[in-house]
């Protein structure tokens, strides 16, 4: 049985609200994002890290 996207992304979506509802903040990247855009990846990393911790 394999995973569909659609599946899949339900399934991501809802762990993102049980993690959310806990109080942690999700960030999901593809594979293919970071290797394409590595700089812009770590931007929003460390943009959501400082906006949380101030």
């Amino acid at each position: 049985m394999g995973w569909g996207t659609e599946r899949r992304l339900q399934l991501d979506r809802s762990v993102n609200e049980k993690l959310a509802s806990q109080g942690w903040c999700v960030l999901r990247f593809w594979e293919g994002d970071i290797k394409g855009d590595l700089t812009a990846a770590l931007s929003i990393i460390t943009y959501n890290l400082k906006t949380r911790i101030s």
